[in-house]
């Protein structure tokens, strides 16, 4: 049934193929695509019988005596007809053999049409001898030199030959042989180089395969991460961004240079930023930031405390100059801060209330005429150590800025010695108490610059530690000396000890040891950390030895010379 063409209509499909498809629900069938197989032969065979047929119009013009001779319409009718089975016959499934029969064919057909004739219509063999030579293997190449030689022998044979006979055979057969040989040699090396550069395209394809899906796991991490990265070029286009930076700025995946809706802000509730302060912008600038503040109000009404990082990127061979952005979201951290903060202060303003009311009564205790020096000299400990506890309880109050600056301890020319007796004085009574022997073993000044209320806080919380884990009838000895450049602070206890595995612990926040734990007494974890840190920022080290059941060794070692140590160090850690 004949289709009508105008009800016809093109529809796509997802494989990027097209179907014709007629209004009235038949499909018309679609039309096979030829192979490449198919059109090279058909290439091949349609341009040998354009070029006879050319011929034959010519002869027929010039010199019409030329098809008196049978032969001629002979052999034009056999490639006439090799040509119109070339065109039906299914070559995408054919066999070599039976492609090679095409080539053959004409060299028959076209020794038909120059049988008995003279030279010219010899050269037609340069078709098929190239299309052998281009697609087929030497043999098969002299196989079809050897019919056109059969040919003309037959030829010379039939018709009488004679010296011009033999100087057509030689000619054309040297011509054909010269022209053949050229033709395989250069088909060789073209398919030597095609081969070459489908290996180089498969390791290309390789290589880019690699490269993609490295790109896939660096982007598939990066959007794995909580921080907002991205990449900005010179004016001001995002290049790339991670989710994290997308949802932050609620930026539209689809088109992330959209401006966004959310908005930045120099401070908390303050003034928003102008275009030129804004982050990308910076970037864009090539400013390079480290950590600066920033606020963002999204579009749901929440606030972010942002934490900027830029750093400008190496450009590649071809790549336009870029920044990255590294955006830390610390709204939760400052949050928890503040809470933190709060929390300090509270429990020191109620810390801080009953204290006061200790040293008000003590100062009024002693200013009665009354007392003894016995008991003069017990009040004069118990408004020391409130004024200690008063004092770090302001140190808590200290603001964070403060705090995170880490300031420099204060110097001052200290001696050991008086601290160490004060130390032991205010620890005397628990001694005495808990049936431990408390003595101190310094037998000659130790004098140094450091902070002496800081150093006075690391003998309380040593010399407790020890009272604490020494059993009755134990001894806990505090000693303090020089050695070479270094004041040596010792403790030594004969406690109860810890095991080798939780010394590897013992300046960890929160941890006891199990022997700790085990013995019931209280404690929370944070003393030898402290202890640590006072005297690490005195550019000093501490060590611990023990032996569970006998005893503990603490070590503090403080150089005289902090200066000295201080620069030391620097160099160390350059």
């Amino acid at each position: 049934m004949p289709v009508d063409v105008g009800k016809i209509r093109v529809m796509s499909v997802a494989s990027r193929t097209t179907a014709l498809v007629p209004l009235n629900g038949v499909a018309a069938t679609p039309r096979r695509p030829l192979s490449t197989r198919t059109r090279s032969i058909w290439l091949r065979q349609l341009t040998l019988a354009a070029v006879v047929v050319v011929i034959a119009v010519v002869i027929a013009v010039i010199s019409p005596v030329a098809f008196a001779e049978p032969l001629m319409l002979v052999g034009i009718g056999t490639l006439m007809a090799v040509t119109a089975a070339t065109l039906f016959i299914p070559w995408g499934s054919a066999s070599p053999t039976l492609i090679a029969a095409v080539p053959f064919a004409d060299v028959i057909g076209i020794g038909i049409m120059a049988f008995g004739g003279d030279l010219r219509m010899s050269y037609l063999w340069v078709f098929p001898i190239a299309w052998i030579a281009a697609h087929y293997t030497l043999v098969w190449m002299i196989s079809a030199l050897g019919l056109i030689a059969a040919i003309m022998v037959v030829d010379g044979i039939v018709h009488f030959g004679n010296s011009a006979s033999v100087a057509r055979f030689v000619i054309v057969l040297l011509c054909l042989t010269f022209i053949g040989i050229t033709i395989f040699s250069t088909a060789r090396q073209t398919g030597a180089f095609k081969r070459l550069l489908r290996r180089q395209a498969r390791r290309l394809q390789y290589t880019l395969d690699r490269v993609s899906a490295q790109e896939r796991r660096v982007t598939q991490t990066l959007n794995g991460l909580d921080l907002a990265v991205a990449r900005v070029n010179a004016d001001g286009e995002l290049l790339s961004a991670n989710d994290a930076f997308l949802a932050l700025y609620a930026r539209d995946r689809e088109d992330p240079n959209d401006p966004g809706l959310a908005v930045e802000y120099a401070g908390f509730r303050g003034e928003a930023l102008r275009d030129a302060q804004r982050t990308i912008t910076r970037a864009a600038r090539g400013d390079v930031l480290d950590d600066e503040r920033v606020w963002l109000y999204d579009p749901n009404g929440q606030w972010h405390t942002l934490d900027i990082t830029t750093r400008p990127l190496t450009a590649a061979d071809g790549e336009e100059q870029s920044t990255l952005i590294v955006a830390q979201d610390v709204t939760e951290l400052m949050r928890a801060q503040r809470r933190r903060d709060d929390l300090a202060a509270v429990i020191s303003h109620e810390l801080r209330n009953p204290l006061t009311a200790i040293l008000g009564h003590v100062d009024l205790i002693l200013d009665d005429n009354e007392l003894t020096p016995r008991d003069q000299e017990r009040l004069e400990v118990v408004e020391r150590a409130s004024e200690r506890m008063n004092q770090m309880i302001s140190s808590i109050l200290t603001s964070p800025p403060e705090r995170e600056e880490d300031p420099e301890p204060p110097r001052e020319v200290v001696d050991v010695r008086p601290l160490l007796e004060a130390s032991v004085e205010s620890f005397l009574p628990a001694a005495a108490a808990r049936g431990v022997r408390l003595d101190i073993d310094a037998p000659s000044p130790v004098v140094f610059e450091a902070d002496a209320f800081r150093l006075r806080q690391v003998l309380d919380n040593l010399v407790s530690n020890a009272i604490k884990y020494t059993p009755r009838e134990g001894s806990v000895v505090v000693g303090g000396r020089m050695v070479g450049e270094f004041a040596e602070l010792t403790i030594v206890d004969t406690g109860m000890g810890m095991s080798e595995d939780d010394l590897d612990h013992v300046f960890d926040d929160y941890f006891r040891a199990e022997s700790a734990r085990e013995s019931g007494i209280p404690g929370t974890g944070l003393g030898m950390g402290i202890v640590r840190d006072i005297v690490e920022s005195h550019c000093g080290t501490i060590d611990l030895t023990s032996t569970l059941g006998e005893g503990t060794t603490v070590t503090a070692r403080i150089p005289l010379d902090r200066a000295e140590a201080e620069r030391v160090g620097a160099g160390e850690r350059a």
